[in-house]
């Protein structure tokens, strides 16, 4: 049931048992008839998925005939999408159609457009030879249209993009640290603006919240991978984790400020990601694998304790398993019969079971007074 369908049902409740006159519940009926009812999810993914099928349409019909193009038909044909996508845009903003189910495949088509148009151009006139150029080009003439069309999903796919021409780069260029954090830097910067203004112009929402996650995803994750792939290998080898876990704290102070949950779970899940290599054998970096594990061991702890004090059974289990894994990790790889194995093995998983049961039966009973 949707809000609209339910405030007429409550609405017509009132009226019934006379909390509300006839005149006031038409003016409430008519105030909420005209309040936007809540996007559906059914013809946001039929339209994007629409877009993406519009997309291969094209380039099928385009590759079937591109022999018989020469370079001007080729460069008009690259071009055709990216302005009828401007046009569409420019058209629908006019009329007042800006709903997400509007502008959100509008945004990923017109993005597709500009790759697509882009890649025909280099390759017509066989500009340039390095990829990472050509991703780079892409990005950049793709940015305005986040701000164009405010779409949400548009951002979070122009974001992978950059972050996967950073790596690319990074491949093609040499390990430097100056590229590394020039890179990261410059992608958080543009992405957040991009970020800002959609969620600014658009409105909260579930979409919203699905975005907002893969967004901290990738800067919890993508950033540093940009980083530790850079970087020159004998330092990546040693600090990959600290950059990990270093991203994942901003992303989930960044969500702890701003109240948004989304930013707060990405952050604690690329954490969590980070820390649980950190009992392998194959670091190089002395004191720093001990140091990297007692701080992993740490975290653990404190997010199981967060998730008792927040009565939360996410974090709850997310602690508890982090630190099962660090500890019998260690534990299972010593000299240890396997009889006492597995009793701590079996005690482990009844501990975690207890502490389950104990968390949801307090749930139960706060929910209940």
């Amino acid at each position: 049931m949707d809000k609209r369908t339910w405030i007429e049902g409550e609405i017509a409740s009132w009226r019934a048992e006379g909390l509300v006159d006839a005149a006031t519940a038409e003016r409430l009926e008519a105030r909420y008839a005209a309040a936007p009812g809540r996007l559906s999810w059914g013809i946001l993914l039929a339209g994007v998925f629409g877009a993406f099928l519009v997309g291969l349409g094209l380039v099928a019909l385009v590759a079937a005939n591109w022999d018989a193009f020469g370079r001007a038909a080729r460069t008009a044909v690259a071009f055709a999408p990216v302005v009828l996508c401007g046009g569409a845009a420019l058209l629908f903003s006019a009329k007042g159609k800006t709903s997400a189910a509007v502008m959100e495949p509008m945004g990923l088509l017109w993005f597709a457009a500009v790759a697509a148009g882009a890649t025909i151009v280099a390759q017509t006139y066989q500009v340039g030879d390095s990829v990472a150029g050509l991703l780079l080009f892409i990005a950049l003439l793709a940015y305005p249209v986040l701000f164009a069309v405010r779409a949400r999903v548009a951002t979070v796919a122009w974001t992978v993009f950059a972050i996967a021409w950073a790596c690319v780069k990074a491949d093609e260029a040499g390990k430097s640290a100056v590229l590394a954090w020039g890179a990261a830097g410059g992608i958080l910067a543009l992405s957040a603006a991009a970020w800002t203004w959609a969620i600014r112009c658009r409105g909260e929402g579930a979409l919203a919240a699905s975005c907002r996650g893969a967004m901290g995803l990738a800067w919890a994750a993508g950033l540093p991978l940009v980083a530790v792939l850079a970087m020159p290998w004998h330092v990546a080898c040693d600090w990959y984790w600290a950059l990990f876990f270093g991203a994942a704290l901003a992303t989930g102070v960044l969500g702890r400020w701003t109240g948004h949950k989304a930013w707060s779970v990405a952050g604690t899940l690329v954490a969590v990601g980070a820390a649980v290599p950190t009992i392998a054998p194959w670091h190089h970096g002395g004191g720093l694998v001990f140091l990297f594990y007692c701080i992993s061991l740490a975290y653990a702890l404190f997010l199981a304790v967060q998730g008792v004090w927040r009565r939360s059974l996410w974090q709850l289990n997310a602690g508890t398993l982090l630190a099962a894994w660090l500890v019998l990790g260690k534990f299972c790889g010593s000299n240890v019969s396997f009889t006492l194995k597995g009793v701590v093995l079996i005690a482990a998983g009844v501990a975690l079971w207890a502490l389950n049961f104990r968390l949801v039966r307090v749930k139960k009973q706060e929910a209940a007074k």
